[in-house]
């Protein structure tokens, strides 16, 4: 069976904080597997550092399993640093094979690699989202990368979710970028339903 994993209070990281964590299932041979019930409470500066990401997938979470649920977790003023390393960058999830749901990410800074993906609910998803929000964040999309105000890259299910107000910073060409979804992938068709994308915008070269 399952093991649910509770949330019971908002957590404000330092950077030294940081320096600790690893994303959770960081290996594809070991994901996340279980429940993780943020019960609506919000992580507020968490930084993700290419030094503690294991091949290429940063998030809070690496992968997560067929099995694998995340529920009522927010994120604000979350960070990913500019990494030559991390290829799947996404602020909950890199690679979601489970279930995210009733999740928000707000405020939040995000580069992706050339090539890569970056969204800010997850990097890719091949499961289902539902219930989530993107709002107030910048998403820095490079050359041939796929970046979505929710998910950069996905097949399935994209339900009930929006994204308000996201600024789209674009660096090369060649890229996909998209209020709810960078690009559709894989061999299952994605259903997008009753989302909504609002204020959205794009700008070109995100500079140093």
């Amino acid at each position: 069976d399952e093991t649910v994993y509770r949330l019971l209070a908002d957590i404000t990281l330092k950077p030294e904080n940081c320096e600790l964590l690893s994303p959770i299932g960081d290996h594809s041979s070991t994901p996340f597997y279980d429940i993780f019930d943020g019960q609506g409470h919000t992580i507020h500066n968490l930084i993700l550092l290419e030094k503690n990401t294991h091949l290429s997938y940063s998030g809070l979470f690496g992968h997560l399993d067929t099995r694998g649920i995340i529920k009522n977790l927010h994120l604000k003023k979350a960070f990913t640093t500019k990494s030559s390393a991390c290829k799947y960058q996404g602020g909950i999830a890199s690679n979601n094979n489970g279930t995210i749901m009733n999740c928000s990410v707000s405020g939040s800074t995000l580069y992706s690699l050339e090539d890569g993906n970056i969204g800010a609910i997850c990097s890719m998803s091949s499961g289902l989202i539902i219930n989530c929000q993107s709002d107030n964040n910048e998403i820095h999309v490079a050359a041939r990368a796929n970046g979505g105000g929710i998910v950069g890259s996905a097949e399935k299910y994209v339900l009930n979710c929006y994204s308000y107000n996201n600024k789209f910073s674009t660096n090369g060409s060649g890229y996909r970028a998209g209020g709810i979804v960078g690009i559709s992938i894989g061999s299952s068709t994605l259903y997008i339903e009753n989302c909504y994308t609002y204020y959205n915008y794009t700008t070109s070269n995100w500079g140093s």
